[in-house]
């Protein structure tokens, strides 16, 4: 009994969840447990490394819900440019650890202060009267609200920190190169740069590829959307001429880093085990829902302005 009393065991947790006991110890002594990680747990921990400091490089994300095989605020039915100026406001959202889905900007001594209209109106860019038919449609909408002097964007639709999208389909939606695509754009442009955010629910999980089953793991069974497809979604006409300014429209917008220039949406052509065949795909920069790194940057690779020059 006093042997006993000097010593505890020390369990181990076996791979269906019951302990086991793998040795005894003398009371107040200490032991190190020392494993050897596996090839598999040394690429998922490099890649999930590798991911942080990507998302960081990007300026952060902030996430996006979407309802699955609808337009992304489909059910709104909000002005084609609010959507673009929505996001963009988005990204100046404050994390849900701190005060959820405030407006807040930061002063030259990186400090945070709430944003108010005037604020808003400014980030936009927008003339008063552009600026008073966004603001009364989102807030009739339900997308922003005020409240103690602040701003707020509903928690429904977007979200920073710890996902609250548990049980609903989302996206992250990168800071940096979201604002940039809407600083470079005019007004007018608003409205093109939102039909290809509306097609967020359609991306494929990891390449980004547009498609209308996005959560098919085999990249050769994807059933991929036609220009046709994205035209009949958007409610435009698809006749050749109408067609080929959209294109030459949507295909305006790029993005830039490491002083190259990447499409926002393109054309691309990849090689497959069955042959090559041909997608239209959004720059996964801008966004994207994957965590394989590596697929992401293959995808990227395609979408730099030299490449299709040389298509």
């Amino acid at each position: 009994m006093d042997n006993q009393c000097k010593y505890k065991r020390i369990y181990e947790e076996k791979a269906n969840g019951e302990l086991e006991c793998v040795g005894l110890i003398k009371k107040g002594e200490t032991i190190k447990v020392v494993k050897e990680i596996t090839p598999q747990q040394k690429l998922f921990l490099s890649n999930k490394n590798e991911l942080t400091q990507h998302n960081k490089q990007l300026g952060g994300f902030v996430q996006v819900c979407y309802v699955k095989n609808q337009l992304l605020f489909n059910d709104l039915n909000l002005n084609q440019a609010t959507i673009s100026r929505f996001l963009y406001l988005a990204t100046y959202i404050d994390y849900n650890d701190r005060e959820e889905n405030v407006l807040v900007k930061y002063t030259k001594n990186n400090k945070i202060e709430y944003m108010n209209k005037r604020d808003v109106k400014y980030l936009l860019n927008l003339g008063d009267t552009a600026f008073k038919s966004f603001y009364k449609e989102i807030k009739e909408k339900e997308l922003l609200f005020e409240a103690n002097g602040k701003i707020y964007l509903n928690p429904v639709y977007v979200n920073k920190g710890k996902s609250n999208f548990k049980d609903k389909e989302y996206a992250r939606m990168f800071i940096d190169t979201t604002r940039e695509l809407y600083e470079n754009c005019k007004p007018r442009q608003h409205k093109h740069l939102s039909y290809v955010y509306q097609l967020l629910p359609f991306l494929h999980y990891e390449t980004n590829i547009l498609c209308k089953n996005p959560e098919e793991i085999d990249i050769n069974k994807l059933d991929k959307l036609h220009f046709t497809d994205i035209c009949r979604m958007l409610n435009l006409s698809n006749d050749k001429k109408t067609m080929d300014k959209l294109k030459r429209d949507l295909f305006k917008f790029y993005i830039t880093r490491d002083d190259e220039k990447y499409y926002f949406l393109s054309y691309v052509t990849i090689r497959q085990e069955i042959g090559t065949r041909s997608y239209y795909v959004v720059n996964p920069y801008v966004v994207w829902k994957g965590k394989n790194l590596q697929v992401a940057k293959d995808i990227i690779g395609f979408l730099t302005l030299e490449h299709m020059k040389g298509r």
